[in-house]
């Protein structure tokens, strides 16, 4: 498979819509009311594991602070305030055409549950036109949207984070990518979701890092997803494979 097309593959499932890609699927056209609480990730506290296809494990992950400000549409610190519960909605690629193919074969339309998480805003850094005003005004909150139900594994009511983030067709607030999106702002290490330190040069607490998100934020050039580097497994299992179906 050439890489081009690799890439194009990757990106469907980036655009297929921010449902996909904080992965514990679980929903489909027959899928029951997903419930909360359980925790369904073997104890490893993440957001890019599950039965879909986490873009973490396929992109080299952000080498600085400005690399992953480069990457996304916002950047604020906010905390939780509040966790809805699962709603259903038409997946963002939604074709009615679909739903009139699955209705006649007698199967139901193609939905998806999704969570929303008020977040409540401190400082917007990077702002995509729905965060600050035209008179300079921040919003008081936005909302995250990851897919799936609530669990011990998600972000709790109370916790602080320093966030960069996609945002989701139609107003539907904005999702994530992989656990670089949420560093933890609890007073120790500076950590992604899933603990890891991101060893970002000149961040080491929440005030280096507040002053270097704005540095980059004020130094933001837009990094589409298909420019993102690929790791380099991924490249060489595409040349295996392309010198193999050569031969």
């Amino acid at each position: 498979m050439p890489i081009s097309i690799f890439i194009v593959a990757v990106m469907a499932l980036l655009l297929a819509g921010c449902q996909m890609t904080p992965t514990e699927q679980g929903s489909s056209a027959v899928a029951p009311k997903p419930q909360g609480g359980g925790e369904d990730n073997a104890g490893v506290r993440t957001l890019s594991s599950g039965t879909g296809a986490p873009l973490a494990g396929y992109y080299v992950a952000p080498a600085s602070m400005q690399d992953l400000v480069n990457r996304y549409d916002v950047a604020f610190i906010g905390t939780i305030g509040s966790v809805g519960e699962p709603v259903e909605e038409k997946p963002y690629d939604w074709d009615p055409a679909l739903d009139a193919h699955l209705r006649e074969r007698g199967l139901p339309p193609f939905r998806v549950w999704v969570t929303y998480y008020d977040v409540t805003l401190d400082t917007v850094y990077l702002d995509d036109g729905n965060l600050v005003d035209d008179e300079g005004n921040q919003v008081t909150s936005t909302k995250l949207r990851l897919f799936g139900a609530h669990n011990t594994m998600r972000p709790q009511v109370g916790e602080k984070f320093f966030f960069t983030l996609q945002g989701n067709p139609e107003g539907g607030g904005y999702g994530v990518n992989a656990d670089w999106n949420l560093i933890h702002l609890d007073g120790g290490a500076i950590r992604d979701f899933d603990g890891k330190e991101p060893g970002y040069d000149g961040v080491t607490d929440e005030a280096t890092l507040k002053s270097v998100a704005q540095t980059a934020a004020d130094s933001r050039v837009k990094l589409p997803v298909e420019e993102w580097p690929v790791q380099a497994q991924w490249l060489d299992d595409v040349e295996d494979e392309d010198q193999a179906n050569s031969n």
